[in-house]
């Protein structure tokens, strides 16, 4: 399962600028798309939450340090980063599917991800 943090802009979905500051996510799985609030706000209680749903695949544009490396802790979990400026939730599936985003791993995490 693939998880998008998203925010809303009318009728319009773009994956949230931050990680931690998404009032949605995105789950996707089998080409289906649920759009569910975001049901906590502590790293540990968003890892054990995506534990719970089955992600292994997280969709972002920027991720706390801490948020990383406590995410990471789970070693079948996958960060991509879809790029810095806006972007549409469906642009991002998309380039996604066709291998267009960057992983996002230890190696590059500090050249990819700006700190806060």
């Amino acid at each position: 399962m693939i998880a998008i943090p998203i925010q809303k802009t009318k009728e319009i979905l773009t994956i949230s600028a931050v990680l931690d500051r998404a009032k949605w996510f995105a789950f996707i799985k089998d080409n289906k798309i649920e759009i569910e609030d975001k049901q906590t706000y502590t790293p540990f209680a968003l890892k054990e939450w995506f534990f719970k749903k089955g992600v292994k695949t997280i969709v972002l544009r920027k991720i706390t340090n801490l948020q990383y490396q406590i995410l990471r802790e789970e070693s079948s979990m996958k960060f991509v980063y879809a790029g810095y400026s806006r972007i549409k939730m469906d642009d991002a599936i998309h380039k996604y599917k066709n291998g267009q985003l960057t992983t996002i791993d230890n190696n590059n995490y500090n050249s990819i991800i700006h700190r806060f």
